[in-house]
């Protein structure tokens, strides 16, 4: 009797499903700056978040790191089909998912962390195999729009004026890669419009165009207040071409 319940109990442990070992699943992930390069160390990288899909846990978090990439392997030459854009050392966050089935995760971008007023977000859904890294070499790319704008002028403190005294206005202008606006270049500064307008109180005041400053991502120029109260300075930079936008802004008190 004991035999046949041990013969028994045998055969019903060979009739149970085995249960699927997790495998370590790679995946890398790069983001890239509409028009431009990979967002990297230079800025802080771009904070990247791995969720299951359905579930909403984290798989995997971190941030981009390493260079900004090849200039001409990721602007200037046409991607063949299947060609890659990434070199080694590109920024980009690589880790391993330990995955017993497909699994359908979704990868959510925001950056760049250095410079939190121009970050922007993007997402995309996609499964994920057991033990087979998605989207090839490169790993899986994300594209971020928008462009870097931040006031050099009037600076962070010291925002009062004098009715009648000219306000300087200084900004950076540049891709969320770091990317940068010259004249002639591979971002060339002429190609962009980067416009200021001034409120008091709420009420338009003035509005211009900034010039190229002479040094590369500088843009400059000024206004008159001729009346007291509460300004605020707004600069729009704007790439007709690809629709990449950044918008600074700074209010000052005019006495």
């Amino acid at each position: 009797m004991q035999r046949f319940s041990t013969l028994m109990l045998s055969a019903a442990l060979l009739a149970m499903p085995a249960t699927a070992a997790a495998e370590p699943t790679p995946i890398t992930v790069r983001v890239l700056s509409d028009d431009a390069k990979f967002i990297g160390t230079t800025l802080g990288g771009a904070h990247v978040v791995i969720r299951d899909a359905e579930t909403n846990a984290v798989l995997a978090e971190g941030v981009t790191a390493g260079t900004t990439g090849n200039t001409d392997r990721i602007v200037n030459t046409p991607r063949a089909r299947h060609g890659s854009i990434a070199g080694e050392g590109d920024a980009g966050f690589s880790a391993t998912i330990d995955i017993d089935a497909p699994t359908r995760v979704r990868i959510d971008a925001h950056g760049p962390v250095d410079h939190p007023q121009a970050a922007t977000a993007a997402s995309q859904t996609l499964w994920m195999i057991p033990g087979r890294p998605p989207h090839g070499a490169d790993g899986v790319i994300l594209t971020l729009s928008g462009l870097i704008v931040d006031l050099g002028a009037p600076s962070s403190f010291g925002r009062e004026f004098s009715a009648g005294t000219e306000v300087p206005i200084a900004v950076e202008v540049a891709h969320l890669c770091g990317c940068p606006l010259t004249p002639g270049g591979t971002w060339d500064a002429d190609q962009y419009e980067i416009s200021y307008s001034v409120t008091r109180d709420g009420a338009a005041v003035t509005d211009g165009d900034l010039a190229y400053a002479g040094t590369a991502t500088q843009f400059a120029g000024a206004f008159t207040p001729a009346e007291s109260g509460v300004h605020t300075i707004s600069v729009i930079a704007y790439h007709p071409i690809t629709g990449n936008t950044g918008v600074g802004s700074r209010t000052i008190t005019v006495r």
